[in-house]
C-alpha cells in the first residue's frame, strides 16, 4: 500500500470513529510501530490530526486556547442560548464553569432574576458583575490560562460543599460513545465535581463539538439530564440520547 493511500485510510478511520489507536493501525496495515509513529507524525505536522498517547484524535477548534477561540468568535447559535436561559428558574442555584458558551448564556440571563451562580470562570464573572440581583460566588484558586478557569483544591472543596439545581457544563468535546472530555486535566476534575452535586446537568453541544474527543475524560453521556443541539443534528442523535434518559432540546 502506498504511503498516501495509507494516510488517507487513517484519516477516514479517524473521521469515522473520532479517535484511532496505534495498535489497531499496526494490525490493520500490517506495518511496524515505527512506521505508524512516522505516519502520525507526518499527519500531525500537516494539522490533520492531534497526536495523543497511543493514538490520535481529530483536531478541532477546541484545541485552541480560550483567547484564540474568543478571537475567532466561535459562538453557538442564539436559539441554543435562548433554550438554555429558558431552563433557568427564579431562585435557582447554578454551577457555571468555563467556556465561551457559558459566557454567552450569562449575557442573556435577565439581570432582575434572583439567582445564585457559582462559577470558576473569570469571563462569566465579568459579564455578571453588572447584574447585582444575581449573587455570584467565586472560588479561590489558580487561573488556568488556556481555558480561563480557576482551578485547584479550594475550588474542588467549595464545589463538594455545594448543592445546586442546575449545572451548565462547558463542553470541550462530546462523543456519543466516549462521552464528554476536556483538553485539560484540572478542568476535567472540576467538571466531575460539579456533575456530582447538581440535580440537572445541561450541555449545549453545537455541531462542531459533536464527535470530538479530547485528552481527559470527564464522564459518560448519561451524566447529562438535558442536551441542547442544533436542528441539523437532532435527527441523527436524539434517539440514541433519549435511550439514555437525556432530554434533547433543539
Amino acid at each position: 500500500m502506498l504511503l498516501e493511500e495509507r494516510h488517507q485510510k487513517i484519516l477516514e478511520a479517524l473521521h469515522r470513529n473520532g479517535k484511532i489507536l496505534s495498535n489497531d493501525l499496526i494490525q490493520k496495515f500490517k506495518v511496524s510501530e515505527d512506521t505508524i509513529r512516522r505516519d502520525l507524525r507526518i499527519l500531525a505536522s500537516k494539522g490533520l490530526i492531534q497526536r495523543v498517547h497511543k493514538g490520535a484524535l481529530l483536531p478541532s477548534a477546541q484545541d485552541l486556547t480560550y483567547g484564540e477561540r474568543s478571537s475567532q468568535k466561535l459562538e453557538v447559535p442564539f436559539s441554543m442560548i435562548k433554550s438554555a436561559v429558558d431552563l433557568i428558574q427564579e431562585g435557582d442555584h447554578i454551577f457555571m464553569d468555563g467556556g465561551i458558551t457559558n459566557e454567552q448564556i450569562a449575557r442573556q440571563i435577565p439581570g432582575n432574576m434572583n439567582l445564585t451562580i457559582i462559577t470558576n470562570s473569570p469571563p462569566v464573572i465579568t459579564v455578571l458583575h453588572n447584574k447585582p440581583q444575581i449573587k455570584v460566588i467565586i472560588p479561590e484558586g489558580v487561573l488556568l490560562h488556556s481555558e480561563m478557569v480557576i482551578v485547584g483544591p479550594k475550588v474542588l472543596k467549595l464545589i463538594e460543599q455545594t448543592r445546586v439545581e442546575k449545572y451548565f457544563i462547558g463542553i470541550c468535546s462530546i462523543h456519543l460513545e466516549e462521552g464528554i472530555s476536556s483538553r485539560e486535566y484540572q478542568d476535567a476534575q472540576t467538571k466531575q465535581a460539579m456533575l456530582q452535586n447538581a440535580m440537572q446537568v445541561i450541555a449545549l453541544a453545537p455541531s462542531q463539538k459533536i464527535g470530538k474527543i479530547s485528552n481527559f475524560h470527564v464522564s459518560s453521556l448519561n451524566s447529562l439530564t438535558h442536551i441542547i443541539v442544533e436542528s441539523t443534528v437532532y435527527d441523527k442523535i436524539h434517539l440514541t440520547l433519549k435511550q439514555q434518559g437525556i432530554q434533547v432540546i433543539h
